[in-house]
């Protein structure tokens, strides 16, 4: 019973990291044109189980390739959810499984407004970069400088940086 017990306790976890993610990744983004509630439920629950399986069996040596397949499932024809709202899904679904434990540090870290507007402190080039606009190369360059400034400022990892990072400015707030 106990081991049941354990499952559901990180089945429910991993429920609502995925609730929040999606959240994160589509509250401020249309996402939705003329889509039914039925289409809208089927294209979550399609982007979950993705999800769920990619962290399931977490790899960061496969992260890039996760990302890869998750940006690319399709809502209707030829509309997807692209590299920024994919890389916000799967990057803070690594993030809050990582914290608690469930998976090995994360490959990426998670690209959003604040995370720009401090890379873009070295590069003010960066500052142009919408997290919900960017297209790969835009995203391989951010994810490049995140490693950079990890590696200057001695975290293990750009995913530490960027957890140091948001928790510095969001208690300041």
């Amino acid at each position: 019973m106990e081991g049941i017990i354990e499952q559901k306790k990180k089945d429910f976890l991993m429920e609502q990291f995925f609730l929040a993610a999606w959240s994160a990744a589509v509250r401020r983004n249309k996402i939705w044109s003329n889509e039914t509630e039925v289409d809208k439920n089927d294209f979550i629950k399609k982007v979950w189980r993705k999800v769920k399986e990619f962290i399931e069996n977490y790899s960061p040596e496969k992260h890039q390739i996760y990302l890869e397949e998750l940006k690319k499932l399709e809502l209707k024809k030829h509309r997807t959810l692209g590299i920024g709202k994919a890389q916000k899904i799967l990057n803070l679904m690594c993030k809050y499984c990582w914290c608690v434990g469930l998976i090995s540090e994360p490959a990426h870290l998670v690209i959003d407004s604040q995370i720009i507007n401090e890379l873009a402190k070295d590069n003010m080039e960066l500052s142009k970069i919408k997290w919900t606009k960017m297209n790969d190369k835009d995203y391989k360059k951010l994810i490049n400088t995140a490693q950079k400034k990890a590696k200057d400022q001695n975290c293990s990892s750009s995913a530490a940086w960027e957890l140091q990072t948001w928790e510095s400015s969001f208690s300041k707030k």
